[in-house]
């Protein structure tokens, strides 16, 4: 899938497949997923994909997704994506416009527990917003790590900018976020800005919020982290 210009759609590109029809070897590359004009807006996800072994995501576009729906991302990757790349993409300006909870996020990852790496390389990701929740899983991460292992994650740029809407809920946002069954993580030559202000007194944004022991990480070197004031944290 390469060089298309996408938009007015609630997926810009679903690629969701079964364990025994895969979208091994898929590339999605150099496409225009999102549009400068309200009404041609994406509304849910710029791109899924799932049960890929081998796949390239590269150089790929994504901005301007706005819904009142929750859990906007920009891009998502779900159960059996493995040993594959996702590279050299700009995520940008993804807005739950909702007050129901919710916050939008960059790029997630939940391959589940089948064996295999995956390489998060080289992505810029910033203008991500909404109305915060107490439960973490549903506010703004840049890139979010709910399942799996052997992530190698170099050279990307987040910048968490934006404050967060007036929420009622103790909030809790950031550049990377890490569940606590994520193992083999490789985290190198990232920066990771974390000015925004929480939707709430209490909430906090962080550079990475980890829910896992610090042995989830097998080398994390030669990063940048940006989290000034009392509510931001590393």
């Amino acid at each position: 899938i390469q060089n298309n210009v996408i938009s007015k759609a609630y997926y810009g590109i679903y690629a969701q497949a079964t364990a025994s029809g895969r979208n091994d070897n898929l590339v999605i590359t150099q496409n225009n997923i999102g549009s400068n004009t309200a009404a041609d807006y994406i509304t849910f996800r710029g791109l899924l994909v799932s049960q890929a072994d081998g796949a390239g995501i590269s150089q790929n576009t994504v901005f301007n997704i706005e819904n009142l729906t929750t859990n906007l991302r920009g891009m998502e990757f779900g159960a059996g994506f493995i040993n594959s790349t996702v590279n050299r993409n700009l995520i940008y300006n993804i807005n739950n416009s909702t007050s129901t909870f919710s916050a939008a996020k960059g790029m997630s990852f939940n391959p589940g527990a089948r064996l295999g790496s995956l390489n998060i390389n080289n992505n810029v990701i910033y203008g991500l917003n909404g109305n915060g929740s107490s439960t973490a899983t549903n506010n703004s991460w840049g890139i979010m790590l709910e399942s799996g292992a052997n992530y190698n994650i170099y050279y990307n740029s987040v910048n968490l900018s934006d404050n967060r809407f007036t929420t009622s809920s103790t909030d809790l946002h950031g550049c990377m976020y890490v569940a606590a069954a994520v193992t083999g993580i490789d985290l190198r030559n990232n920066v990771f800005s974390a000015t925004a202000l929480a939707g709430n007194v209490a909430g906090k944004t962080y550079g990475i919020y980890c829910l896992a022991p610090n042995t989830a990480f097998t080398t994390i070197d030669y990063n940048d982290f940006y989290a000034p004031g009392t509510t931001n944290r590393f």
